[in-house]
């Protein structure tokens, strides 16, 4: 069943189970940037579809936020959906059964802040992390079985921020690090190993261009509940 397309009004698009509304719109025309559709946040949950099927993407326009989870295919090869994500601000990915990051997921150079949130089963990055050359914000968070980053993150040029948090098994930080120049913030809470390797001088070396914005810390598990808040209600409170 194809939907007939109609230029999307809301603000924030909430889609779970759903994967006909993901794929409805293919028979629709893209319009490009003059489009009219205010879109700017999309949440797809549970989606069986592979990315490059979403052609939903292709009609939003605006989209400056797309929030994955637990998406069983995040491979992408069309153009379309490259080009209709060109524009992207943020992509946050939970996938509690991802093994590795599909490497298509790197072919967006103009992304400026990639979040990984309870990847649960994910070991490290693919070494394509390098072409997200206009990253200014990475976030791994709750990713369990991460032991490694790839050398390939000394390639991210414009990084400022890199947000480390609930990844006990993740040992240290790339040789590479010590080569971004723009890198200002490196915020570690509860990954023991990583406090661990940053303890030896030698290491702390590596981050010395970063000089008082370096914060290893404990977990501020308070931070780790509320980080992905979308609603805080007070009812009946007399």
């Amino acid at each position: 069943m194809k939907l007939k397309l109609y230029e999307p009004r809301a603000f924030q698009w909430k889609i779970s189970n759903s994967d006909n509304i993901v794929t409805s719109c293919g028979g629709g025309q893209y319009t490009g940037p003059s489009s009219s559709s205010s879109s700017t946040t999309l949440d797809v949950q549970h989606c069986k579809v592979p990315l490059d099927q979403w052609t939903l993407l292709c009609h939003l326009p605006a989209l400056h936020e797309l929030r994955i989870y637990e998406c069983d295919d995040l491979t992408c090869s069309s153009p379309e959906i490259i080009e209709s994500l060109s524009s992207i601000k943020q992509i946050t990915v939970e996938c509690q059964d991802m093994v590795e990051l599909p490497a298509s997921l790197c072919q967006f150079k103009s992304l400026p802040k990639l979040i990984l949130w309870k990847c649960l089963k994910l070991k490290s990055l693919p070494e394509s992390t390098k072409h997200l050359t206009s990253l200014k914000s990475l976030w791994m968070v709750g990713c369990s079985s991460m032991t490694s980053l790839p050398e390939g993150l000394g390639h991210l040029a414009s990084l400022m921020e890199l947000n480390i948090n609930d990844c006990p098994h993740l040992k240290s930080l790339p040789e590479s690090i010590q080569l971004l120049p723009m890198l200002e913030v490196v915020k570690v809470s509860y990954c023991p190993e990583l406090k661990r390797w940053y303890e030896i001088e030698e290491n702390k070396m590596k981050l010395a261009h970063i000089g008082k914005k370096v914060s290893i810390n404990p977990a501020n598990l308070l931070f780790l509940q509320l980080f992905m808040l979308t609603l805080f209600a007070v009812l009946y409170c007399p």
